[in-house]
């Protein structure tokens, strides 16, 4: 039978503004005909879409006890009304967690019920979370969607957070994230081979490495290419200024180039980590490192970019 509504792709667990390569690989698939729907946290509150892309604000950090009850009890009657079946199925979810945190368990479960009331009335065909902690947080949602689910690795979920100190039930419920997703997706071999360790099943996994778009930089017509060397060495350092960026030995580094008769820049480009992301900026360990090496006349933060500036910044390095 021929389908009669275009394939729905639900992502969840994403932060504001989204990163230049899930911006594009959601605009790619709503150029290819898929319906995409994201649940987004950000400060200031999400607007109604990005582009064709719909969102579905995740509460904001933060949020009163009385927004909160508020809010769950619209959700619930909104849902009520639209999937009645949902509802219980939703509230179900919400008590039984993945990760189970110390604190009051009532308000915890109370918190997890708001932020899946919004999702429960979605109808997706596919949810795909881009990170293993999304999945953590809204994977128990899959028996309210009925649909396939699928996470990807990319990163430190695999290769950081789960050797951490004190990290022991974080490996607990990756494990049984990879035991209940229908497919996982990893970035590299790498990071296959990390996530095998902790459990994921490589009958269930597949590997697509990040794609690069060769024409975006690519060297725009009539522009100059240097045939030397340029006097200086010019070092690009891009991402948020969380700690597991590592900027602060980019600082170092400099630091010992320098030393050694180098002369080399340094520019970051990124700002502090959004509210949501639950994570400190690391920018005063930054300033702190490049205060301490002496390089403030070598090295600059340059905030958070647009993409043509990103590009033009890697081409003159």
């Amino acid at each position: 039978m021929r389908r009669r509504r275009p394939v729905h792709v639900l992502e969840v667990g994403l932060t504001l503004p989204l990163e230049t390569f899930l911006a594009d690989k959601l605009d790619g698939l709503v150029s290819r005909g898929f319906e995409v729907t994201v649940s987004a946290a950000g400060d200031g509150g999400a607007p109604a879409a990005v582009g064709a892309v719909k969102l579905v604000p995740a509460p904001p950090p933060g949020e009163s006890r009385a927004a909160l009850l508020l809010a769950i009890l619209k959700d619930a009657l909104r849902l009520a009304v639209r999937r009645p079946g949902a509802l219980a199925a939703t509230i179900r979810a919400a008590r039984h967690p993945i990760l189970e945190a110390a604190g009051n368990q009532l308000l915890q479960s109370l918190a997890r019920l708001r932020s899946y009331l919004p999702l429960a009335a979605l109808d997706p065909d596919i949810v795909h979370f881009e990170w293993p902690t999304g999945a953590i947080d809204l994977l128990p949602m899959a028996s309210v969607w009925r649909c396939p689910t699928v996470v990807s690795c990319r990163g430190s979920n695999v290769n950081v957070l789960p050797h951490a100190p004190g990290s022991a039930p974080f490996r607990r419920a990756l494990r049984e994230v990879f035991e209940r997703v229908d497919a996982t997706h990893c970035v590299s071999e790498a990071i296959a081979a990390e996530a095998a360790a902790l459990g994921m099943d490589p009958r269930r996994a597949w590997l697509i490495r990040p794609g690069v778009d060769t024409s975006f930089f690519s060297a725009a017509a009539g522009e100059a290419r240097p045939d030397a060397l340029p006097a200086s060495l010019r070092i690009l350092s891009i991402g948020d200024l969380r700690w597991l960026k590592g900027h602060e030995y980019s600082v170092r580094a400099v630091a010992l180039l320098r030393a050694q008769g180098v002369a080399a820049e340094l520019e970051i480009v990124g700002a502090d980590p959004s509210a949501a992301v639950g994570e400190a900026s690391d920018a005063s360990r930054i300033l702190a490192a490049i205060s301490r090496t002496g390089v403030g006349d070598h090295v600059k933060l340059l905030g958070r970019l647009s993409r043509v500036e990103v590009r033009g910044r890697l081409r003159a390095c």
